[in-house]
């Protein structure tokens, strides 16, 4: 039989119990952009040559991750229902 835990309190959560899953995606965002006349005088792939080489001894993962991230967890209800209050878990103060 398959078991989840609740990734916030460890709780054990049977296979045919209610649980919830919460996914976040995490990714750069760019706003979107204008292609000027100066834009498309440049030379592009001496662009594209310069930044692979800065990149080549990068970490792969690393470059990734700092573009995108995902993460999916359980929950049970009462979790849920704490987090579904306060997601980001920050103190509002008035």
């Amino acid at each position: 039989m398959v078991y989840y835990r609740c990734d916030i309190c460890g709780k054990e959560l049977p296979k045919k119990s209610l649980r919830y899953i919460v996914k976040i995606d995490l990714y750069a965002a760019y706003d979107t952009l204008e292609i000027t006349k100066e834009d498309l005088k440049k030379d592009c792939l001496t662009e594209i040559r310069e930044l692979l080489e800065k990149m080549k001894d990068m970490d792969p993962r690393k470059l990734e991750e700092d573009v995108f991230m995902n993460f999916k967890y359980d929950l049970c209800k009462q979790c849920k229902d704490k987090y579904a209050q306060n997601p980001l878990d920050i103190t509002i103060r008035v």
